[in-house]
């Protein structure tokens, strides 16, 4: 199995962290009085909420069993996104009470339909909304999202208590800078000794950026760093056979217990395309500018995932790309039910990373119990047992 071998403080924290980051966040809060905004994109530009002198809770999933609950069913249709109706769910019950507000970036139409019954039903959490240009290549995309972050700051500060000024906006993209770079450093440790780490310890120090302050987030991803320098989080050496490998991709990635799955069976996990993930730090912010220009900037340059389309966008093509330069075959893409940006996306993507020579293997999932299921983990090791077998008979 896939794993560290070292047993930390920092690393045991990234292990809590990745089991439920929204004690993390609540921790937090706690500990630093500052408040916590709730962001379900990925879209969401962490500097604004730290210059608002608050804590980004990102989700990277609503808790187990929420997927079904009745709660949102009031809401939501059944059919409607699994990953929007478990944090509804979440809000209803009373879960996410130690939220003080709601960012949204309207990324889809779920997310768009979120914002507005969270207004109603729960007007006790203040929303702000965010809306990002349809186009993100016209020529007055920049202008149209430069408003929009003056219009969001305002309402954001005014939720927090703090106004968000080129000043505090300035500091908060050096400090959220320092954070992206180190998970950036992190990946290409990663990738140096050919994903041989333990993903669920991975997945934990990436959300941690998602969850915590930028000055307790950063130690955390620095330890992750150190370990796989230091081959404690290496768990085979370059002489052990080689290894069976992916990479991860899709918007958010539901539950850990698809790195748990994945380490268990020995598959390495070289590289992703994920919202918490590769995500976070794979885009350009200009060096020039105003800290609004510069946070607009970033916005815009970021690899659009599913939701959003370009006019030349190849998606395929960029994750063939990633998993040339990983020197892996296969692409797993873990899908939460009814996600339609993404499921829409699949068959393009499988046709393109077929012309690369990738296998794709597209996993729909209902709930954390489906990792833990027999079925899922058969078809998961079965999949990746026919790679073995065809080497064996490449010969």
């Amino acid at each position: 199995m896939i794993g560290f071998f070292a047993v930390t403080e920092e690393l045991d924290r990234i292990r809590e962290i990745a089991l439920d980051p929204f004690a993390a966040a609540r921790d937090a809060k706690k500990r630093t009085g500052k408040p916590v905004i709730g962001a379900v994109s990925s879209w969401v530009p962490d500097p604004l909420v730290i210059a608002a002198g608050g804590i980004t809770m990102r989700f990277p999933a609503g808790l187990p069993g929420r997927e079904g609950g009745t709660r949102a069913r009031a809401h939501f249709q059944a059919a409607s996104c699994f990953y929007c109706r478990s944090i509804l769910e979440m809000g209803l019950e009373g879960s996410l009470d130690f939220l003080d507000g709601m960012l949204f970036v309207q990324s889809c139409d779920t997310q768009q339909n979120l914002s507005d019954i969270w207004k109603v039903a729960m007007p006790s959490v203040p929303v702000v909304d965010l809306y990002m240009p349809v186009n993100r290549l016209s020529s007055g995309a920049l202008d149209y999202l430069l408003s929009e972050i003056a219009r969001a700051s305002d309402e954001l500060g005014a939720i927090t208590g703090t106004k968000i000024d080129d000043d505090t906006l300035g500091s908060a993209l050096i400090e959220r800078f320092k954070v992206e770079r180190s998970i950036e450093v992190l990946y290409e440790a990663r990738r140096a000794c050919e994903g041989r780490v333990c993903a669920v310890d991975h997945y934990g120090a990436c959300i941690a950026s998602s969850c915590l302050p930028p000055e307790e987030s950063a130690p955390l991803i620095a330890a992750a760093i150190e370990a796989v320098g230091s081959g404690e989080m290496v768990s085979r050496s370059e002489d052990d056979e080689p290894e069976l490998a992916c990479i991860l991709a899709g918007s958010v990635i539901p539950y850990p217990g698809i790195y748990a799955l994945l380490d268990m069976l020995d598959v390495a996990i070289r590289d992703d395309d994920l919202s918490v993930g590769r995500r976070l730090f794979d885009h350009n912010v200009p060096s020039g500018g105003s800290p609004f220009e510069r946070v607009a900037g970033g916005l815009l340059d970021r690899s659009p995932g599913a939701v959003k389309h370009d006019t030349g966008m190849d998606r395929g093509g960029r994750l063939g790309e990633l998993a040339r330069d990983a020197n892996v075959k296969h692409v797993v893409l873990p899908l939460l039910k009814f996600c339609d940006p993404w499921a829409w996306d699949y068959p393009r993507i499988r046709k393109r990373l077929s012309e690369e020579g990738v296998g794709t293997m597209l996993l729909e999932l209902a709930g954390e119990e489906d990792l833990t299921a027999g079925p899922v983990r058969n078809r998961v090791e079965a999949y990746f047992e026919m790679d073995r077998v065809g080497d064996l008979f490449d010969v």
